[in-house]
């Protein structure tokens, strides 16, 4: 793209000089000054506008010798550019970039390795705004075939995370493959939005840290929470298999959800034995998290629900949602 730009800028001074030449050369006007330069450039042929002076023709064969080779070069690079697909491929990002534009209260997920992929599916199964930034050419052609919406870039770059809308963003989601590269992109993103909800990747321990200096809500260790499934699943076996069915969204009639007591909710400001959630839509409320404090695991029944409140609910799918 940058060649055609240049090139095209480059035909139009050889245009504009050659008339400018031709002009005070020969004395011609200005049409068939530039009459003269284009059949030149363009290696027409036709008959010559006037007879040449020496002069003239000197300047013609200098023409010609630039301006030929120059506009072969040109001619060249945009049937390269078209037959290519570079066109499609511009007009294709040019698409993608105007819809990341109209995006509202989405996610952004950085790299789209084996993580990044498995966080892009389950955030497209639940409908949920997300776009993704991947600096590799060859895993965004993967994600633009997914049918998902990416741009290719580098989330170390403040420039980039911008593209991406990070100031109407709702969350980011950094799993790249370096820890220092999710904690760069962590401390950036901090800076350019306060509130953002960010969930940050750590492979070594001691990145943990740092990336919780940086700016990060969550640290997510995927090799310790995999050593901890593993063991699970030698001592408690069952346990872990219903954990994986209702927070994984296998089970059939169950889901584990948490659900945010909304200002218009009937819930608000009643005793959890009084609110009748467990009679009425089948629900078990297995931990409640205040607006204002620490989460508390096997609430009491005379807990009162309060509106802001976030519930950990297990129950039938179709009433979860309704709390």
């Amino acid at each position: 793209m940058r060649v055609l730009i240049m090139g095209s800028l480059v035909i139009l001074l050889l245009l504009v000089a050659g008339t400018l030449g031709y002009h005070l050369i020969e004395g011609w006007g200005p049409v068939d000054s530039f009459y003269m330069t284009l059949i030149t450039l363009t290696t027409i042929g036709f008959k010559e506008a006037h007879p040449l002076s020496d002069t003239g023709r000197v300047f013609t064969i200098a023409l010609i010798l630039f301006g030929v080779g120059t506009l072969a070069v040109v001619w060249s690079s945009a049937t390269r550019f078209i037959t290519e697909g570079s066109l499609r491929d511009v007009l294709g990002r040019k698409k993608m970039e105007k819809s990341v534009s109209r995006l509202r209260d989405h996610y952004i997920i950085c790299g789209y390795g084996r993580m990044g992929t498995l966080i892009a599916a389950e955030l497209k199964r639940h409908d949920v705004p997300f776009v993704v930034l991947e600096k590799d050419a060859s895993l965004v052609d993967n994600l633009i075939q997914d049918g998902l919406l990416g741009l290719m870039g580098d989330a170390t770059d403040d420039a980039i995370l911008e593209n991406c809308g990070i100031q109407r963003a709702r969350g980011l989601v950094a799993v790249l493959n370096r820890d220092a590269d999710n904690v760069y992109v962590t401390l950036s993103a901090r800076g350019m939005n306060p509130g953002l909800f960010i969930v940050s990747r750590a492979a070594d321990e001691n990145s943990g840290g740092k990336l919780k200096r940086a700016g990060a809500d969550r640290v997510i260790m995927p090799y310790n929470i995999g050593g901890m499934k593993i063991a699970q699943a030698i001592l408690r076996p069952t346990i872990l298999e219903f954990i994986d069915q209702v927070s994984g969204g296998r089970a059939q009639d169950l889901m584990l959800d948490e659900i945010k007591v909304g200002a218009n909710s009937p819930y608000g400001d009643l005793a959890l034995n009084k609110s009748n959630i467990r009679q009425q839509l089948g629900a078990m409320i297995l931990a409640i998290k205040p607006a204002d404090g620490p989460l508390q695991i096997n609430p009491r029944p005379d807990q009162v629900l309060r509106k802001g409140d976030t519930l950990i609910c297990l129950g039938a799918t179709e009433h979860v949602e309704t709390i």
